[in-house]
Parts: C-alpha cells; sequence; structure tokens
C-alpha cells in the first residue's frame, strides 16, 4: 500500500469510527457508512455539482468491489445515494465488514485527493467533520489523526 493510500485510510478508518460512535444503530457500521456519503454527498454536490459527484462516487464504488469483491451489490442510484448495503454477503459487526466500508470511504477520499488536491480534500474533510482532526504536511504527504 502507497503513502497516499495508506494516509487515505487511516483518516477513512477515523472518520467511520466517529461517525460509529455517535450512532445507536445495532448495525453502527453501515449505518456509519451510509451517514459518511450522505454528509460528503451533502457538502461535495453543492461543490462538484450532482453528476460530478455521482461520477467520483461511482468510480469509487467500482474500485472498491474490484479490491472487496463482497461489496459487489452496492451501486450508485441516480440521485449519488449509495444502494445495495443491505445484499453484501458480510456478517454485520465483523471486521470484513468494517475493513470493506473503510476500503469504500479510503477509495473515494483518493479520488478527491486526485481532483481536488490533498490540501483541499482535507479542508473540506475538516469542514465536514470538525471534531476528526487531521494535520497534513504536503510535501511529505504524511498526515495524521489527532
Amino acid at each position: 500500500m502507497d503513502k497516499a493510500t495508506h494516509n487515505t485510510h487511516e483518516i477513512a478508518s477515523a472518520i467511520l469510527d466517529y461517525e460509529r460512535g455517535i450512532l445507536t444503530d445495532a448495525d453502527a457500521s453501515l449505518a456509519a457508512t451510509a451517514h459518511v456519503f450522505l454528509k460528503l454527498q451533502s457538502y461535495l454536490t453543492k461543490r462538484l455539482g450532482a453528476g460530478g459527484y455521482r461520477s467520483v462516487v461511482n468510480r469509487a464504488v467500482s474500485v472498491s468491489k474490484a479490491q472487496v469483491p463482497l461489496l459487489s451489490p452496492i451501486h450508485v442510484e441516480d440521485n449519488g445515494a449509495l444502494d445495495g448495503f443491505d445484499d453484501c454477503l458480510i456478517a454485520p459487526g465483523s471486521a470484513k465488514e468494517s475493513e470493506g466500508y473503510v476500503v469504500l470511504i479510503s477509495n473515494f477520499l483518493a479520488l478527491m485527493d486526485t481532483f481536488l488536491g490533498p490540501d483541499m480534500s482535507l479542508r473540506l474533510l475538516g469542514s465536514i467533520w470538525p471534531d476528526v482532526a487531521v494535520n497534513c504536511d504536503a510535501k511529505q504527504r504524511s498526515v495524521d489523526i489527532v
């Protein structure tokens, strides 16, 4: 795993942990992942447009399915929402479930880095999740979760 991927993976994991911690749902990882993408969609649609957001999330889903085949049922609706979580053959609460969702979020964040740049991406994430502090050294491309 390269350094950029590792960084987005750490950030994705921290965001998912944060969202899981504020939910009381029995299937917290699934609900937290859906909540992460709802927040991202709400925030990024204003900046990228509905089609732009849908294109980025569709690419993240495609890449994630190749990496984690158990995510195959997940698809992007016309409105940009993710659907098909209930059809995934991942045991709720399992490490595979959590890791699959981290991969999905991480791939989306990596695409944000590609299109917006790492500094802008981290500022946007800081706006969406101010309680998940992320420090970035753009020259070294290192990220610390505080």
